[in-house]
């Protein structure tokens, strides 16, 4: 593995062998942004790499916190967010490494994770994609290793049919929910908050799919490299992960990407048919999904629970803007 270190990143430079690029899509992250940076920025003595961050227009100053703070960053600013998935596009498109890391915006890296995901897929050459370890800043692990996504698992979502638990099995083994996350593995499919591939097999299969807004993207991307290559979950290698930062950023956005994704997937990869039954039962099941909401903002206002209220509130308000403002589009999407 090179052990160059990159310090300036700047177009006026002479180009240098780089082992990976770092790939990093924020919007109004700025606090979680300077800490992953930093986290990064130490890694440099292990890994010749570069870090490229596209801001999503972000009105929190976190792009002129970059430039000020992080000169050696390659900061690409955008005016308006264009989603997660072309924000990944273009990043990876200005890419120098033979490696590619995307990692969500509010993750930190501990000393040694670069080098040993470089140095595994260096070693490696049957696997497309790894993934490590996630943890929260509790030290507990999140779950990124999936079995392949299918209809009967996406069926535990719609509450009556939650209710009743014909699905639950399917769900609980698409999470794979009895995996033994300190082993490490060759999986069926990962999913997470950093997924590093190799440049020149993320370009052959086109990179995101960018109708993926919000949601769902890094499923598809990983299904579509288990196709030319191997999955492996390493544990040795661990990062530690807020999670959820951008969905309490914008309920409502959040929500109508997700709800999209998960249909525009189905009609992808499980045909046509089963989108359009998928959005149906959606469709059916939004006016429970908003009384149940509303019913516990009320109970957490009695309880005198405000966190707690405030939260639902939120969703419960997101589901209502989707119920009865976004239907007509997510029909159309």
């Amino acid at each position: 593995m090179t052990l160059l270190r990159e310090t300036v990143l700047s177009s006026a430079e002479i180009p240098v062998k780089l082992d990976l690029s770092i790939c990093i899509v924020n919007w109004n992250c700025r606090d979680y942004l300077r800490a992953l940076l930093s986290s990064i920025d130490s890694e440099q003595k292990h890994v010749a790499l570069e870090t490229i961050v596209l801001d999503n227009g972000s009105t929190d100053d976190s792009a002129s916190m970059v430039e000020a703070e992080f000169p050696q960053v390659c900061l690409i600013r955008k005016r308006h967010h264009q989603g997660i998935a072309k924000g990944n596009n273009e990043a990876a498109q200005r890419a120098r490494g033979d490696l590619l890391l995307f990692l969500n915006n509010d993750t930190v890296v501990p000393s040694g994770c670069l080098a040993r995901m470089v140095e595994f897929l260096e070693q490696h050459p049957d696997v497309s994609e790894v993934v490590p370890s996630h943890i929260d800043p509790d030290g507990k692990s999140q779950e990124t290793v999936r079995k392949i996504l299918h209809f009967r698992a996406l069926l535990h979502r719609i509450l009556f049919l939650r209710w009743i638990r014909i699905f639950r099995s399917a769900d609980r083994e698409y999470r794979q929910v009895n995996f033994d996350l300190k082993q490490s593995s060759y999986v069926e499919q990962l999913v997470g908050a950093a997924l590093m591939v190799r440049k020149s097999q993320f370009m052959s299969i086109g990179g995101y799919d960018e109708t993926f807004e919000y949601g769902l993207d890094d499923v598809d991307l990983s299904l579509r490299l288990a196709r030319i290559g191997r999955m492996y979950y390493l544990a040795e290698a661990q990062v530690i992960h807020w999670g959820s930062v951008a969905t309490k950023l914008d309920e409502a956005f959040a929500y109508r990407c997700q709800e999209c994704s998960y249909a525009y997937y189905l009609g992808k990869h499980c045909g046509r048919w089963r989108g359009r039954c998928y959005k149906v039962l959606v469709t059916l099941d939004m006016p429970v999904r908003i009384g149940i909401l509303m019913l516990r903002w009320l109970w957490q206002k009695l309880q005198g629970n405000s966190a707690k209220a405030t939260r639902n509130f939120l969703r419960l308000t997101a589901a209502a803007r989707f119920f009865f403002f976004r239907l007509p589009q997510y029909w159309r999407s």
